[in-house]
This record gives structure tokens, sequence and C-alpha cells, in this order.
């Protein structure tokens, strides 16, 4: 025990403690997992955005929008025309809204989820017993 105390592994928290450093690392893990997808989302899906908006503008009247068959059409138009960039137009505002979004919804879900667990009562199983009392009361 004495080794244990001057390695100082009796001074570490305890791992699954409400408040450790290890939850806390975890909680961020999850955030910058949801940053992470709402980059990549945001960047795979914006051309699809591009032109589901130019779908919406279009209304077949004026001469100097062009009309779109489909989106396949649509993307080889615009890429053509315009050049690629210009499908991502206004890439900025998404990427900061969807991966601020992702990112706070991904660390406030386990965050939410750890609290509920720790706060409300275990399900009972049909016979009025949690399922850890039945296991234990087998053994």
């Amino acid at each position: 025990m004495r080794q244990d105390v001057e390695r100082g592994i009796a001074n570490k928290p305890d791992l699954k403690k409400a408040g450790s450093l290890t939850q806390e690392q975890g909680y961020w893990k999850n955030a910058v997992a949801g940053l992470s997808g709402g980059f990549v989302s945001a960047v795979m899906m914006h051309p699809l955005d591009v032109v589901n908006t130019r779908f919406q503008v279009q209304d077949g009247k004026l001469s100097h929008i062009p009309v779109y068959r489909s989106t396949v059409h649509a993307i080889a138009t615009i890429a053509r025309t315009e050049g690629a960039a210009s499908l991502y137009a206004g890439l900025g505002p998404n990427l900061v809204g969807s991966t601020v979004s992702w990112g706070c919804y991904f660390y406030g879900y386990k965050r939410l989820r750890e609290f509920a667990s720790s706060h409300m009562q275990k399900p009972k199983d049909a016979v009025g017993e949690s399922r850890e009392e039945l296991m234990g009361a087998g053994g």
C-alpha cells in the first residue's frame, strides 16, 4: 500500500465519479465528434443545398436564369458555366451553423444522458425487481 501512495496511484480520482477529468474529457470527445460530423456533412452536402435553392428560384419566366432538368443537369450546368467553386457559395455560414449545432448536440446529449441515468430510477422487470437485483439473486 505504501508503494501505491508513493507512486500516486492512491491519489488518482475515481474515473467514474461525476465531474472527474476523464468524464469531462468524454464530454469534449463527443463535442469534437459532433463538430467533425457537422463539418463533413456540410462540405459534402452543400452543393445539393445550392442546387435546391436554384430549383426554388427557377420559375421558367426569366430568360437569364437557366432551366435545370434534373439535379445532375443542374450540378453540371452550374459547374460548367459558373465554375465548380460556385457550388460552394455560402459555405462559410453553413459550416459555422452545422459544426456548432452538432457539437452542442453531441455534448449536451452525453451530459443529459449521464445525468438522467444517475438521477432516474432503474427500470423494473415484470416481477418488480431491477435486472441487477435479479442477476445478483441467482449467484
